[in-house]
C-alpha cells in the first residue's frame, strides 16, 4: 500500500494514515477530510473549500487518476526502520516506523497516538495493563447497570402480566380473541 508514496507525490503537509476506510488525509481534528480507497479512488472528498492545501491535493489527484491509483498500489519504501510497540486486544505488537511520536505513522500506515505507542516495550506493557484494567472496570459497571435494568424490566413485565390476568378475570374474556 502506498500511503507514503501518495503523501510524497502530492507534497501533502497534512496527516496521512491508513484506516479500514482507506488512506486518510486530514488534521488532528478531522483525520479523514479526504479518503482514498485501496484501489486508488477518492471515496470521500473534501468539500468545505476553506483549506487550500486540501483542495490542491484533490485537484492534483483528479487531474491524473491513473497516477493516484499507481501510487496507492505500489509498495512504500522506508529509509528508517525504528521499532515501536503497541497493544491490540491484549497482545503487544511490534511495528516499524521512520519517526517516533505523534503525529507520525507506522510503516503500515497506523497513526501513532501518544498513549498507544512507545519505543519502549516495558512502557507499552504497562500501558496495555492500564488499558485492560480500565476496560475491565468499565465492563463491570456496565454489567451492574444492565443487571439493574434487567431486574427493573422483569418487575415491569410481571406487573403487566398481573394486570392482564386481573383484567381477563374481571371481564372473562381473552385479549387474544380480539
Amino acid at each position: 500500500m502506498g500511503w507514503k508514496r501518495v503523501k510524497e507525490q502530492y507534497q501533502i503537509s497534512h496527516i496521512v494514515h491508513v484506516t479500514n476506510e482507506g488512506i486518510c488525509i486530514g488534521s488532528s481534528f478531522i483525520t479523514n477530510a479526504i479518503i482514498i480507497s485501496m484501489n486508488g479512488k477518492i471515496i470521500k472528498r473534501y468539500c468545505d473549500g476553506h483549506n487550500e492545501d486540501l483542495m490542491r491535493y484533490q485537484r492534483e489527484m483528479d487531474a491524473d487518476p491513473e497516477l493516484l491509483e499507481f501510487m496507492v498500489k505500489v509498495p512504500d519504501r522506508f529509509e528508517k526502520h525504528l521499532s515501536v510497540f503497541t497493544h491490540i486486544k491484549g497482545q503487544i505488537v511490534e511495528k516499524q516506523c521512520e519517526s517516533l511520536g505523534w503525529p507520525n505513522t507506522t510503516h503500515d500506515g497506523e497513526l501513532m497516538y501518544q498513549n498507544c505507542f512507545s519505543p519502549d516495550l516495558h512502557t507499552m506493557v504497562r500501558l496495555a495493563e492500564q488499558h485492560i484494567a480500565a476496560t475491565t472496570a468499565h465492563l463491570k459497571i456496565r454489567i451492574a447497570d444492565t443487571e439493574e435494568l434487567l431486574t427493573e424490566l422483569k418487575g415491569r413485565l410481571n406487573a403487566n402480566i398481573d394486570k392482564q390476568v386481573t383484567l381477563q378475570s374481571q371481564y372473562s374474556i381473552s385479549l387474544q380473541e380480539q
